[in-house]
């Protein structure tokens, strides 16, 4: 991926399940360039997993916002 065309970094909501298990990934703040947050959509959702997260944080968030920025 190169960087966004209008400057603006994608938000991403990732759900979690059991033992980080990735269950859902979606844009929640728009880069502004459809192509390009599809893009990013599609790369992120080849992450199956993000393995050490204690039980403790996947038990308070089941799911966390991240602000994706391509360099």
């Amino acid at each position: 991926l190169e960087s966004s065309p209008t400057g603006r970094d994608p938000h991403l909501t990732v759900s979690l399940g059991s033992g980080g298990r990735v269950t859902q990934i979606t844009i929640s703040q728009s880069s502004g360039d459809r192509s390009f947050d599809n893009q990013v959509l599609q790369a992120c959702r080849q992450v199956r997993q993000i393995s050490g997260l204690s039980q403790s944080f996947l038990k308070e968030y089941k799911s966390v916002t991240l602000r994706l920025s391509v360099d």
